[in-house]
């Protein structure tokens, strides 16, 4: 009888740790996956439209990336430039990607910015896009970038 009782007293042990377990991952799984944020599928080139419908007309916000630079520094390349909302909408959460090619326009590295400023109609905002960590191949063959804009 008390091996059935010692049996029994275990299970029962085992069935609230595996419980409090599950419990637990639960917890982190809902909590992780209710906090990820999913960014829109970029879009084409250099240029980002929201449409709103309106009942007499549709509006839009347009980001155009109307200059850019790279400026080269040992093991840093910033992209730097000036965005401008084309559009009758104000916006934000704009993102930039510069991907980096070689003098052979080969892709060697990707860069990634988020801008959370709102940005008015016709209004302009100044960006940086740093690319850090790149290592010595990458910044000696660095030749060229295409910058993408997205919301």
């Amino acid at each position: 009888m008390e091996i059935i009782k010692a049996s029994l007293k275990m299970i029962g042990k085992g069935f609230l740790y595996g419980t409090g377990f599950a419990l637990g991952v639960w917890f982190l799984f809902t909590f992780v996956l209710s906090n990820i944020r999913y960014p829109n599928s970029p879009i084409a080139a250099e240029s980002e439209s929201v449409m709103v419908a309106n009942s007499t007309k549709v509006k839009s916000s347009k980001i155009k990336i109307i200059s850019s630079k790279s400026i080269s520094r040992p093991y840093l390349i910033d992209i730097i430039g000036t965005l401008k909302n084309t559009g009758d909408l104000s916006t934000s959460g704009v993102n930039l990607k510069a991907d980096l090619f070689d003098e052979n326009n080969n892709f060697i590295f990707q860069c990634e910015t988020w801008l959370s400023d709102e940005i008015a109609p016709d209004q302009s905002l100044n960006f940086k896009v740093g690319c850090h960590g790149i290592n010595e191949d990458i910044y000696k063959n660095f030749g060229s970038y295409k910058l993408k804009a997205s919301r």
